[in-house]
């Protein structure tokens, strides 16, 4: 599984991010109103990264189909997320319907990821089936982490039901699963996902780094997950800058290190 830090910007100014880190996924919102941000990732693209460009649905903000089309012309990214909406199949649906001709007139290299919702399993799968009718052409899907449970283990539990029950349909074979967050326990590290899913992102090993909360792959991790909210909240965490990071070099490499063991062992290379 490849593995996405979601980190600050002040991170991606300083370096911060492993040379090994194989993936990368970047927010829609920050790179139409951050020029450092949005040229570190428009750079990746240039490099021939493997980048993944979301909207900010899943960051508990309102998106903007234009600036995610703005966004999407300015980094031409691999895979961009088609907007979704969380626990609405039908509008999740029609906006695929009505995105996806235009991501393909601004950017046509870039490949849609679609993410599937519904409140029961079924709805899910109904969901996941009704896209793949949208578009035929399907490569991706994403699996989100169901944050609005506020419960990490039913969540994750949930989203592996549904990775099996994708996994179990043949329809879906050759559709690569992106993973849209890993769960506090870091559950997927120890289980037979690291195979089964292509790609994912989290920012909560940059979090764990930051707040001297890391712990070394595989887990389950035990201690308590502080959150974006102890590094400025949800959105607010992709602002963050670290005065001591300035100053202390080593704490830099640090934090580098901790990403880099995780993304090692993402791709069972550790």
């Amino acid at each position: 599984m490849r593995l996405a830090h979601i980190a600050p910007t002040s991170l991606l100014t300083f370096g911060a991010l492993p040379l090994t880190q194989s993936a990368f996924f970047c927010i829609s919102e920050m790179v139409v109103k951050s020029s450092a941000y949005a040229n570190y990732y428009r750079d990746q693209v240039r490099k021939g990264a493997y980048v993944i460009l979301d909207n900010p649905v899943h960051e508990n903000r309102p998106y903007s189909s234009e600036e995610w089309l703005l966004a999407v012309g300015y980094v031409n990214p691999p895979i961009a997320v088609i907007p979704d909406v969380i626990d609405d199949t039908k509008a999740t649906v029609e906006n695929a319907r009505r995105l996806i001709p235009q991501l393909q007139e601004r950017s046509p290299m870039t490949t849609p990821l679609l993410v599937p919702h519904g409140v029961t399993h079924v709805q899910f799968m109904d969901c996941a089936l009704r896209l793949l009718e949208v578009y035929p052409n399907l490569t991706y899907l994403g699996l989100t982490l169901e944050r609005r449970l506020k419960d990490d283990e039913l969540a994750y539990g949930r989203r592996r039901w549904r990775l099996m029950q994708l996994r179990e349909d043949e329809r879906f074979n050759d559709v690569r699963i992106h993973y849209l967050g890993v769960s506090e326990a870091a559950h997927e590290f120890s289980t037979d996902e690291l195979d089964l899913v292509y790609s994912a992102d989290t920012s909560k090993f940059v979090v764990r780094a930051l707040t001297g909360t890391s712990e070394e792959p595989p887990g389950p991790i035990l201690s308590a997950y502080p959150g974006r909210k102890a590094l400025g909240g949800s959105f607010g965490y992709l602002n963050y800058s670290p005065p001591e990071l300035v100053l202390d070099p080593p704490k830099i490499w640090a934090v580098t290190k901790s990403l880099a063991e995780w993304s090692a062992a993402a791709e069972g290379k550790r």
